[in-house]
């Protein structure tokens, strides 16, 4: 009986792996970026700006800050902080994965593309493995938590953060 439930199940399994490949081959383009830590950081920034200077004299700003014109100071913090976000966005909009059937994804990230090897582990996780097919370079291991014809929205952990990108088709 048990080798019979094994026999009937393979099937479903190729199957399942196969829409998978099927539905992840194409050219993807971020839409979105969501790092919780990273937000976290840039609203205390911000609440820092809104509030710098404003309950110190003149004197004390001076005594702190070295000058007494905190307004000039926030608008050059407000500017480091909109030009964060722009930098973000910019790079946002020039990211692009493309998946291949032959198994090498080409990763687009606003400079000159790179290329890794692509495959699903053994729990399902999406890998690019620039060693496996440069013999240098790392394997990044993302997992999927939507996976449509409309969707890719994958997360992973960078330098012990972790981030969600969604993504949407360019071609399949």
């Amino acid at each position: 009986m048990k080798k019979l439930f094994l026999a009937a199940g393979l099937p479903l399994l190729l199957f399942s792996c196969d829409n998978r490949d099927r539905d992840l081959t194409g050219k993807w383009q971020a839409i979105k970026l969501d790092n919780p830590s990273l937000e976290e950081i840039v609203v205390e920034q911000q609440q820092f700006i809104d509030s710098f200077g404003s309950n110190t004299t003149p004197e004390q700003n001076d005594t702190l800050y070295g000058t007494r014109n905190i307004d000039s100071m926030r608008r050059e913090l407000q500017l480091q902080v909109d030009s964060f976000k722009a930098i973000q966005q910019q790079t946002l909009e020039m990211t692009q994965f493309e998946f291949l059937k032959n198994k090498t994804a080409i990763l687009y990230f606003g400079g000159a593309p790179d290329s890794a090897s692509w495959y699903f582990d053994d729990d399902g996780a999406l890998i690019l493995d620039e060693l496996k097919l440069k013999g240098t370079g790392t394997k990044t291991r993302m997992e999927i938590e939507t996976l449509t014809k409309d969707t890719l929205r994958l997360r992973f952990t960078e330098n012990g953060i972790t981030s969600s990108a969604t993504f949407r088709p360019l071609s399949k």
